[in-house]
């Protein structure tokens, strides 16, 4: 029904067209008129595709530059919402679904934190109910949590640490201890150690997932890069470690992706 529906849209835009042409308007107006048209007519043709397709295309759009202006801050907000519709559907892939949520969530939240966490901690149970507790799909819900949950408490709590364990849990068993998602994992439970002031504990998990990173991606990717920064920020703090700091410095720089877009592991 959908594409007998597009393919009635898309005769009528031409003979729409047509018409406008026959009866002899003026080049201007003729113009503006199929520049509408066309537009229209592409705008149809992008909406066309399974809910899958269209799900993913919405989330693989190009984002802004880093500092986007406030037209184009706008344009994201919209755009993530749009993106967030439509991979809503229980037909879509739980990633998928889940990487929208986040998205939304992320953006939300500035303006309703509550509602944010909400809309993390419904989506979290359902996908835990469908595809189980140790579904990779959980990992950037459970992050977007946590993050939230300390900062609305003003530091780690015992729901935090619970959500860190969790995250390395599921990123162990479904990637592995020699991982992207793992090192990443490390430096989320090493971060909220960290925050509580407990430095060796924090120091040796950031070396865990310097470890892990580099076993998955070296010489060069982003999450060795940050790695190697987080773990060079604890360090630097005693004047003592300046040089070891100053060398993870250089490893860092080292381990930057010539290609900056390139795709390694979620």
């Amino acid at each position: 029904m959908a594409v007998r529906r597009l393919r009635i849209q898309r005769r009528s835009l031409r003979q729409l067209k047509r018409l406008a042409t026959s009866k002899g308007k003026a080049m201007k107006q003729t113009t503006i008129f199929t520049a509408i048209c066309l537009t229209t007519l592409l705008a149809l043709t992008a909406n066309a595709g399974t809910p899958e397709d269209r799900c993913r295309k919405a989330l693989h759009r190009e984002t802004p530059s880093p500092y986007p202006t406030p037209a184009e801050w706008e344009a994201e907000k919209a755009a993530t919402k749009n993106a967030y519709m439509l991979c809503r559907s229980e037909s879509i892939p739980a990633d998928l679904r889940a990487m929208s949520v986040h998205k939304w969530a992320s953006i939300l939240s500035q303006r309703d934190a509550a509602a944010a966490e909400a809309l993390y901690r419904q989506t979290i149970r359902k996908i835990e109910k469908d595809d189980g507790p140790n579904s990779p799909a959980l990992l950037p819900l459970l992050n977007g949590l946590m993050d939230m949950v300390v900062h609305a408490s003003g530091g780690p709590t015992g729901e935090t640490f619970k959500i860190a364990h969790d995250i390395r849990r599921i990123a162990e068993s479904a990637y592995g201890s020699e991982s992207e998602p793992f090192a990443k994992a490390l430096l989320a439970l090493g971060w909220l150690h960290e925050l509580n002031g407990n430095r060796a504990t924090a120091e040796a998990l950031y070396r865990e997932a310097v470890a892990a990173a580099a076993a998955a991606c070296a010489p060069k990717c982003g999450t060795l890069v940050a790695a190697y920064s987080i773990l060079r920020d604890l360090i630097k703090a005693d004047p003592a470690r300046s040089a070891e700091a100053d060398d993870l410095d250089f490893r860092a720089v080292e381990a930057i992706p010539d290609d900056p877009n390139s795709q390694h592991q979620p």
